[in-house]
């Protein structure tokens, strides 16, 4: 738990002390930053790199590299780095995996598939467009199925809820999962 730390916030709910399932959830900056800070500029760059997380870059800013900075990150690579984190195959504890996953879980439908996934939003200040992605997977007993939306150069900013609800209704279009 670490206490807020009166840093500008958009969103009046972000002005509270924060916990991991809170932070996912809200997607709080400030908590996200002090994280940041208390792994430090030198660890986040091994995990980085031993991750083999995008490009690699957190130099420019390394409290806001997950926003919009030099560190980039494609889908295929989004889905890449997913891939490899819910088979264990991370050099991280698996019961770090394990918690991670919790965090992750967003909805279980009644066919028995579960949502899991992180949204996200940056503005690129140097191409000046928004960016809005949903990356996670869905899971049934063993089968995933992984999945990276991005939305690019929105005029308007997609909810979380809207992003949700666009992947939920693909894959139930598509007959993969059922209400």
């Amino acid at each position: 738990l670490l206490p807020y730390d009166n840093s500008p916030v958009f969103d009046e709910s972000h002005k509270q002390a924060m916990y991991p399932s809170l932070w996912m959830q809200l997607s709080t900056v400030w908590y996200s930053k002090r994280i940041a800070e208390i792994i430090g500029k030198e660890r986040l760059q091994q995990y980085v790199e031993r991750f083999s997380y995008g490009n690699k870059d957190i130099q420019d800013n390394f409290t806001t590299a997950h926003l919009a900075s030099t560190l980039k990150i494609s889908p295929v690579e989004q889905i890449d780095f997913l891939q490899h984190m819910i088979s264990y195959k991370l050099p991280i504890l698996r019961n770090s995996v394990d918690e991670t996953k919790k965090l992750l879980f967003c909805r279980k439908y009644s066919s028995l598939w579960s949502l899991y996934g992180k949204t996200g939003t940056a503005f690129d200040e140097n191409e000046k467009k928004h960016l809005a992605w949903f990356i996670g997977w869905i899971e049934k007993e063993q089968q995933q199925i992984l999945f990276a939306l991005l939305i690019n150069n929105s005029e308007t900013m997609p909810t979380k809820e809207t992003r949700e609800t666009f992947i939920s209704n693909f894959f139930l279009q598509s007959g993969i999962i059922l209400r």
